[in-house]
C-alpha cells in the first residue's frame, strides 16, 4: 500500500509490546498524510512502513515529533536501516545535546552549518540553519554563515572555533596555534575534540544525504524566525 494511503488511516494508539520478555507500554507514532509527506520524489530509497519497524526507531520518532513539531525527512527515510538509524542518532545525540564542555548548542550548529556550506549540502544547510537561528536567535548571523563565514559578524570566540573547524574539513593539518587560539577563548583541547567530530560526522551526513537525494522539511525553512 502506498505510503500516503497508510498514513491517511494511521492513528497514535498505545500497546503493550514484548521486549527482553517483559511487556512494556509503546507509543506507536504513525504519521497522518495531511502533516507528514515525504520530500524526496528523486530518491530511489522510500520511507519504510512505520508499524514494521522496531519499537525503538518508532520511539525516537515520536520523541522528535515532540521536540521539534515534525518528523524530519531524512530520519523516516533512514529509518529503513534500523541498526544503522539507532547508531547514527546515539553519536548525533552523543554530539549535538552533549551536556559537558564549553560548546553551546548555538556552537554547536554553527559548525554543522558552516561545514554543510562548503559541502554544499542542501538539506544539512536548510536544517542546521533552521537550528542555528533557533538556538542562537541570530537569523542576520545565520544567513552570513552559509554565505561566508570568514565576514561573518562573529566574536573572536566564534572565530576561533570555525578557524579550527574549517581546517578540518578541509583535512589540512591542525597544527598548535589552533589549540592556543581556543585556549585563549576558555576552550579546551575536549572541546577541540567535538568540533573536528561534528565536522566529520557532518559531511557523512551530508555525503549519504547527497546519495539518498532526499529533501529538506518545509518547516526547516521556517524554523527561529518569527519567534517560532
Amino acid at each position: 500500500m502506498p505510503l500516503l494511503r497508510r498514513c491517511a488511516k494511521a492513528l497514535i494508539t498505545r500497546s503493550m509490546v514484548p521486549i527482553n520478555g517483559a511487556a512494556r507500554n509503546v507509543t506507536k507514532q504513525i504519521f497522518h498524510a495531511s502533516k507528514y509527506k515525504v520530500h524526496c520524489n528523486k530518491t530511489q530509497y522510500k520511507s519504510p512502513n512505520v508499524k514494521q519497524l522496531p519499537v525503538h526507531v518508532r520511539e525516537r520518532m515520536h520523541e522528535t515529533e515532540d521536540r521539534n513539531g515534525f518528523i524530519p525527512n531524512f530520519l523516516q527515510v533512514y529509518a529503513r536501516r534500523p541498526r544503522e538509524f539507532k547508531a547514527f542518532y546515539e553519536y548525533y545525540d552523543a554530539l549535538i545535546h552533549k551536556e559537558e564542555g564549553n560548546l553551546t548548542r548555538a556552537d554547536r550548529e554553527m559548525v554543522a552549518l558552516v561545514t554543510s556550506s562548503k559541502l554544499k549540502c542542501l538539506y544539512c544547510v536548510v536544517a542546521h540553519s533552521g537550528q542555528h537561528r533557533k538556538y542562537s536567535n541570530k537569523p542576520e548571523l545565520t544567513e552570513q554563515l552559509i554565505a561566508n563565514w570568514e565576514h561573518a559578524d562573529l566574536t573572536s570566540r566564534e572565530k576561533a572555533i570555525l578557524s579550527l573547524a574549517s581546517t578540518v574539513c578541509h583535512s589540512q593539518e591542525v597544527t598548535e596555534e589552533y589549540f592556543k587560539n581556543l585556549e585563549d577563548h576558555g576552550l579546551n583541547k575536549e572541546d577541540a575534540w567535538d568540533i573536528a567530530a561534528l565536522v566529520a560526522f557532518t559531511t557523512m551526513t551530508a555525503q549519504m544525504l547527497s546519495f539518498i537525494h532526499v529533501q529538506p522539511n518545509r518547516e526547516f525553512y521556517k524554523m527561529g524566525r518569527n519567534g517560532r
